[in-house]
């Protein structure tokens, strides 16, 4: 990123989320660091929704599997 953008800031955040949409306080402190309170929180509420989403299809795809 920084050869592609020369002049820019890169900053990286390592962002892991649990099965269960969870994170560190540390994830979420630097994601207000660079995007502001209320951005960081729609963010990663939506980081939250699309993990707990796909946990539950796959537990729905598995329970449909061990009915047939």
């Amino acid at each position: 990123m920084k050869e592609r953008y020369p002049g820019y800031v890169v900053k990286q955040i390592n962002i892991i989320v649990d099965v269960l949409g969870g994170y560190s306080l540390k994830v979420r402190n630097r994601m207000k660091e660079l995007f502001g309170e209320k951005r960081a929180r729609e963010c990663l509420m939506k980081m939250q929704k699309s993990t707990l989403s796909s946990t539950f299809n796959i537990a729905r795809f598995f329970k449909v599997m061990s009915q047939k």
